[in-house]
């Protein structure tokens, strides 16, 4: 799905987000959007690579983490960039899932990213469950078919 497409795209920070993964193709997301919210997506990016970003946000500085920190919308793409767990293939995205689920199983809260980016497993439940109810082969089978891009992308088009 195109990312003006996504909830995540009208949460806080959406348009600094569009701003790294806005030419990639969102294949799954999780979010909601209002005065306080969080996103969390899974973006195939047009050199292959695929993403996995999530982020909060509140109303105030009282509970918004970056809005307390002062940072500018740079130093906030800054952060996406350096903490986006981001994978070459889908058995780096299996085996990222798979220690999820087994942090899950053991009662540990969280996991963690080679990248450094601590991730919350509750934040990943829906992922996990999307991904083993099919998400796996839709992936599989876009990253067949080479897509590099909107450009080269076939949406459903009408047969009419």
């Amino acid at each position: 799905m195109r990312w003006e497409e996504t909830e995540a795209s009208e949460c806080r920070y959406g348009g600094v987000v569009e701003g790294i993964f806005g030419e990639g193709n969102v294949l799954w997301e999780n979010s909601y959007s209002d005065y306080q919210g969080y996103a969390n997506i899974l973006v195939l990016m047009p050199d292959g690579r695929v993403g996995y970003y999530h982020w909060s946000y509140g109303s105030c500085s009282g509970c918004d983490s970056w809005e307390a920190e002062g940072l500018t919308d740079s130093q906030i793409a800054a952060e996406i960039r350096a903490t986006t767990a981001w994978f070459s293939n889908v058995e780096e995205v299996d085996n990222f899932l798979r220690n999820v689920n087994n942090c899950r199983e053991t009662h540990n809260a969280m996991a963690r990213f080679e990248g450094g980016m601590a991730l919350d497993e509750y934040e990943l439940k829906e992922l996990v469950e999307a991904w083993e109810q099919g998400l796996r082969e839709e992936v599989t089978a876009i990253l067949t078919e080479g897509w590099s891009g909107w450009g080269d992308f076939d949406e459903d088009e009408d047969d009419d």
